[in-house]
């Protein structure tokens, strides 16, 4: 049994191929409910993906959307379409655990409006998926559903925190994920698991603020949280974002190859903090060359002195909300070792907290001593959000006085990371969490492979994130890997035009 390829014909169609077969009646959206729990009784005890199984609801929905196909009803967006929702999500009748044990007796009373919106769309809500406990890194573990594997290789993890969801789309568990993305965390399971997401701009989707967790208080939430859509292919995507959005369609954006020509693309291939693997460096250069043979006007610019500014941002917003809500949110439950690692270090007294940073880079932690304990300074945050809306408007200002209209990068250093491998690489780089300070949006499209020979070793430095990422590296021959493409505010579509023309010319699907 294929893990990415299922026996089912119509679990692997475009929504376009599928909703047009749909109203030819060659089958039913009972009928694909159906496949798709023949295609869960397959692959999901390998990967776990969907943790909360909804397919009779499902079977209810999909007779109700039979009923309106035959009587030509007006059809949602995504009729007959089956999709999954990240578990933190409220679906009304099912518990929202985010990994804590505490609160698997506690379903939902009402969907989350996001939820409503899929289901008003006409979508077939087939499951909810794994996550990262607490929603915090990038994998997919936590002490309720226990661990999600990546179809490609199942030593692998689909990433995180939505890597259930990147896992059930890989493996055509579903066609469309609804997950979030406060720090990567749609953008790392599609490039880990080969498929595409957007990460549209901050405030464009509002998620219901989630009861009895007190880890993001509701201003940093607004600043740097935002759900996003995770698809097998770009036209889904854009149909996805646009059911859930409202945002109007415009022919220009299908029309990649004219508009990308009168467009100035930037790229860069290192943030100058965490070194990409040559894969991923590859692959950015050969998008660049693919954009200017298109007409786009294409340089490189050097990201460094902004990466490092924007990640210490990105960090101290989120440890603030750290300090003051984990222990609250968390109190006797079992956590992951990730988890635990950070309550100890929330427990600590600033001055304890300089005197680990300083001990730290004397054991080969000069990295995480840098980004990660200085992030813990006693700042108020109202001065961390007034320093981060400076950031914004210098760096937008930056971009537009160069004409820049998107940038392509890499979205992760490595590809997919062994079980447990984040444990290690505690800095990524700002390759992610960049785009959720700014709160630009952001799309991963997946167009390659890591080929032989790229699998190339870093020299040691004396830092163990180097080590880490190379322990990635090894054995990742054939891992899918993507590129990262970010706009300007409100610009989604630019960033989905570029995705399409590059997903048409790597000719991926």
């Amino acid at each position: 049994m294929n893990l990415l390829r299922p026996e089912q014909p119509e679990l692997k169609l475009s929504i376009q191929s599928l909703q047009h077969k749909l109203r030819k009646g060659e089958f039913t959206c009972e009928d694909i409910v159906n496949s798709c729990y023949g295609r869960y009784k397959q692959a999901n005890p390998q990967i776990n993906a969907v943790v909360l199984p909804l397919y009779d609801q499902a079977l209810e929905q999909a007779r109700e959307v039979d009923r309106k196909i035959a009587g030509k009803e007006l059809l949602g967006p995504l009729f007959g379409v089956p999709v999954t929702v990240k578990e933190c999500f409220d679906v009304k009748g099912t518990p929202a655990t985010w990994g804590l044990l505490s609160r698997r007796d506690e379903a939902a009373e009402a969907n989350d409006p996001l939820v409503e919106r899929l289901l008003s769309a006409d979508a077939l809500l087939i499951g909810k998926t794994n996550l990262q406990q607490l929603v915090m890194g990038s994998e997919s573990d936590n002490p309720v559903y226990g661990r999600s594997s990546n179809p490609h290789r199942l030593e692998r993890t689909p990433g995180g925190s939505s890597g259930g969801e990147g896992a059930a789309v890989a493996a055509h568990l579903s066609q469309i994920g609804l997950g979030t993305d406060a720090g990567g965390s749609v953008r790392i399971p599609a490039h880990f698991c080969g498929i595409h997401a957007l990460k549209p701009t901050s405030g464009t989707f509002s998620m219901q603020a989630p009861r009895g967790i007190f880890t993001v208080k509701p201003e940093v939430a607004r600043a740097i949280v935002q759900p996003g859509v995770l698809a097998r292919n770009v036209d889904d995507l854009r149909t996805a974002y646009h059911a859930l959005s409202g945002d109007t369609w415009r022919p220009e954006d299908h029309d990649g190859e004219t508009a990308i020509g009168n467009m100035k693309i930037a790229y860069f291939k290192s943030d100058g903090i965490v070194e990409p693997s040559m894969s991923m460096q590859r692959l950015v250069g050969e998008c660049a060359a693919v954009l200017a043979r298109h007409g786009a006007e294409v340089v490189e610019i050097d990201i460094r002195p902004f990466a490092s500014k924007m990640l210490k941002g990105y960090m101290q917003l989120v440890m603030h909300e750290a300090e003051l809500g984990f222990p609250g949110t968390v109190g006797n439950d079992a956590v992951i070792p990730k988890i635990k690692g950070m309550l100890k270090l929330i427990s600590m007294p600033w001055p304890m907290k300089r005197l680990a940073a300083l001990l730290l880079k004397t054991i080969k932690q000069r990295t995480v001593a840098e980004f990660v304990l200085s992030s813990f300074k006693p700042e108020r945050l109202e001065t961390l959000l007034e320093q981060r809306d400076r950031r914004i408007a210098s760096f937008s200002s930056s971009l537009m006085e160069r004409r820049i209209d998107a940038i392509l990068c890499p979205p992760y250093p490595t590809p997919a990371l062994k079980h447990g491998g984040s444990t290690s690489l505690q800095v990524e780089g700002a390759y992610e969490q960049m785009f959720n300070y700014l709160g630009f949006p952001a799309g991963v499209v997946s167009l390659s492979q890591v080929k032989p020979g790229e699998a190339v070793m870093r020299p040691k430095d004396g830092d163990r994130i180097t080590d880490a990422l190379n322990e990635t590296d090894q054995g990742s021959e054939g891992l899918p890997i993507g590129v990262q493409v970010v706009s300007l505010p409100g610009q989604e579509g630019a960033v989905l035009r570029i995705m399409a023309l590059l997903e048409r010319e790597f000719m991926v699907y």
